[in-house]
């Protein structure tokens, strides 16, 4: 009847029950849309607008019902049609900015959102979706200005203390956010977002426990709420319940299977489970659902590594490259040491990081002059354990001058009943186990002790290290052995290296002034044990004669370049093998493969299963030539390979990466190891093969000398880097800049 009705209606313009029956088509398409027909709905309210286009009743409804069934782009239409019938119409402002938001456009949204405000009083509702797009933005100032003016305009709506609650985490105002969110629970005591957003917080305050039950608490409400079972994984890795962690991971996963985050956790999380394999496959699938995820690309290129998967390596590196000369997040610095030899752009990627990421906060120290007796030193990291760094620096933690240094370990990790912790924690003056403390937290207790100089030992391997450089607890700060490049961070005055690493040509790629050392870059802990049962060839699985290559460096280093090379040295030199760290079935198959495309049988690839330390150290005997890496050189375990006799060949390039390898062997007394060209590097490994006596030469000459190697003197390292701090902390009392200067051996 209706349809009848609607007929004769159309069929002349003038009918004066044409808006009637727009109106009677608008009341059934609402009553429709009630009785859960959006789609019969949607057709009825076409009509009414058919009928009556000036309707903006008819407008707003199917706007709405529109955005509710996921057609953002019909329901952006119909509300730009309603807008150009009345361009100063609220609401359909207000919608349009909504819409906008939903399909990720930021910058348009605002103008929308500020236009919407123009128009009518200023909304505690509106003026907070503002500032969560000035967030989305970036714009975390302007963004606590309107969620400030929000909430005082509605003091009682927790989700507005909520929403400012989340900029102030971004701004790292973690005790404000946390008041915030508590604001928010008295008006809305058992809101799950509230709850777990308070957790969150509570974790980055390092609260795990706290935030654990906030989380817990969040999905007895809503056992259905993603975010709260992702936050719920971040707290129990935190916790180093790394199980429960993936099984939470897992069920958000189950609940978003495409959420980006959700992906990226769970997969930074197998790769520290050591599951290669599944880690690969979350990363694939992040870049394939956000391709522009921050570091998403870098991440998924060292896990392609990690397993050995090279298909279009040099195609992967190339868009990495396109990223970073186009300024976006694409790989970690750490990450990018594996394939780029370029110092100019490291410099550039790391500063460009540092300024996104870790800006300098209100530095702490402001100019005070302590005058201590002993010059108190710092050293501040995250391994005080079981960890390559303590290896290569117990020795020197322990041979400090104690006469004219104070010396402070600022251990932000979290402790391990190990026997090297234990010699770590007797060997400073102050051992200050700081893990529950927020980097601002942990400035503050520096400062308070008067550190006068501090020393990073982890640069970007690790990020709570940085948020606390970024405050300037002391007056010097040096960037040292953890992270071999360049910082890019305008707080970090020094550099410790050696001529060798950083010539001055290359001093203009370091945001640091650089410091040369008498021998090495590398210090050594001449205490080091070597096995005193060293494997058969048989047991370690290798043949009963032949020559044996080695490289005990991570698959990531291993590129295929440089495997052309090695393969290329097997079927030059009869009866030889190649000796490898294993690193899972996957990347031994994938390995294996490659050697047979380079007419190699795979047989001729041995793989070493992981082994202590000591034993590690004696299997090495076993190779006849350690072969390094490029871009990114052996570093620990190129002076593992000399401590045990092994020589080892590397090429030097232009990074600091590049370059390691070429300080530590020269400091080892074996010069003509170290090469400039891929070329050389061929020809002098495989001139060694071919010599069987020759490389025993080598090994003979390690031997002997290595009691009396400078490498290898602890207490050397220890006395030229005091000399290193006397003189920087000179140059700072004189009222002098930091300045390039080179330490007398």
């Amino acid at each position: 009847m209706l349809d009848e009705t609607l007929a004769s209606a159309a069929s002349s313009a003038s009918c004066p029950t044409r808006a009637a029956i727009a109106t009677e088509l608008l009341a059934e398409g609402h009553a429709l849309i009630q009785a859960a027909c959006p789609l019969e709905g949607i057709e009825v309210l076409r009509r009414a607008l058919a009928l009556d286009p000036t309707s903006l009743q008819a407008h707003a409804a199917l706007g709405q019902v529109l955005t509710d069934q996921g057609d953002l782009p019909g329901a952006f239409a119909v509300y730009e049609a309603a807008l150009a019938l009345d361009p100063d119409h609220y609401l359909m402002t207000l919608k349009r900015a909504d819409l906008l938001v939903a399909a990720g456009f930021k910058a348009e949204a605002l103008a929308a959102y500020d236009r919407a405000l123009a128009i009518a009083p200023r909304l505690p509702a509106v003026l907070s979706n503002r500032g969560n797009v000035l967030r989305q933005l970036g714009r975390f100032e302007a963004a606590l200005a309107d969620h400030d003016e929000a909430v005082a305009g509605d003091p009682l709506d927790g989700g507005l203390w909520c929403n400012r609650a989340a900029v102030l985490g971004d701004l790292g105002h973690l005790d404000e956010a946390l008041a915030s969110y508590d604001r928010a629970l008295a008006c809305r005591p058992d809101h799950p977002v509230i709850l777990t957003s308070r957790g969150f917080i509570l974790g980055r305050l390092g609260r795990f426990k706290e935030a654990l039950d906030l989380h817990e608490r969040a999905l007895a409400l809503d056992p259905g709420y993603a975010v709260a079972w992702r936050n719920l994984a971040v707290t129990l890795n935190a916790l180093k319940r790394f199980q429960e962690a993936a099984a939470a991971y897992l069920k958000a996963l189950e609940l978003k299977p495409g959420d980006p985050d959700i992906l990226f956790g769970l997969a930074n999380l197998f790769m520290l489970l050591e599951r290669r394999e599944a880690a690969y496959f979350l990363y694939e699938r992040l870049v394939k659902v956000a391709p522009d995820f921050p570091f998403a690309q870098g991440l998924f290129f060292d896990a392609r590594l990690l397993i050995g998967n090279w298909q279009d390596h040099d195609a992967h590196v190339a868009r990495l490259e396109a990223g970073l000369d186009a300024a976006r997040d694409v790989v970690l610095p750490f990450d990018a040491m594996t394939w780029n030899g370029d110092p100019a752009r490291e410099l550039a990627l790391a500063s460009a990081y540092v300024a996104r990421h870790f800006p300098a906060q209100p530095a702490l120290w402001r100019g005070e002059r302590y005058g201590h007796e002993r010059l108190r030193i710092a050293y501040v990291g995250h391994d005080f354990h079981e960890h390559v760094t303590p290896h290569l620096m117990a020795g020197v933690f322990e041979s400090h001058d104690r006469a004219r240094f104070e010396t402070f370990a600022i251990s932000q990790g979290q402790k391990r009943d190990q026997p090297m912790r234990r010699r770590l924690e007797g060997a400073f003056d102050h051992f200050l186990d700081l893990a529950h403390l927020t980097a601002g937290q942990v400035a503050s207790l520096m400062r308070a002790h008067e550190i006068d100089i501090a020393i990073d030992l982890k640069g970007h391997t690790h990020a709570s290290e940085w948020s606390v450089m970024a405050h300037r607890p002391a007056p010097l700060q040096v960037n040292f052995l953890a992270f071999p490049g360049t910082t890019g961070a305008p707080y970090l005055d020094y550099i410790l290296a050696d001529a060798f690493i950083i010539p001055e040509a290359n001093r203009r790629f370091f945001s640091e002034k650089v410091v040369h050392l008498p021998i090495s870059y590398q210090p050594n802990d001449r205490h080091r044990v070597i096995s005193r049962v060293v494997p058969t060839r048989k047991a370690a699985g290798l043949p009963p004669t032949g020559f044996v290559f080695c490289s005990f460096n991570k698959s990531t280093k291993i590129n295929p370049a440089i495997f052309d090379i090695w393969m290329r040295l097997l079927r030059a030199v009869e009866g030889s093998v190649l000796w490898l760290l294993a690193g899972g079935s996957v990347h031994a198959d994938h390995m294996r493969c490659e050697a047979e495309t380079r007419g190699v049988d795979a047989n001729r690839l041995v793989f070493a299963p992981s082994v202590p330390p000591a034993d590690h150290l004696a299997r090495m005997r076993l190779a006849d030539l350690f072969l390094d890496t490029l871009p990114f050189n052996a570093h620990t375990t190129a002076s593992d390979a000399l401590w045990a006799g092994l020589p080892l060949l590397t090429c030097a390039g232009r990074t600091f990466a590049a370059r390691a390898g070429g300080s530590i062997v020269h400091a080892a007394g074996l010069p003509e190891l170290v090469t400039h060209s891929l070329a050389a590097y061929e020809e002098v490994a495989r001139a060694l093969a071919l010599d069987p006596a020759r490389c025993a030469a080598l090994k003979e000459r390690l031997e002997h000398a290595r009691s009396a190697s400078p490498l290898f003197d602890t207490v050397r390292f220890t006395a030229a880097i005091e000399r290193a701090f006397s003189m920087m902390q000179a140059r700072h009392e004189a009222g002098l800049p930091p300045a390039h200067f080179s330490v007398p051996g």
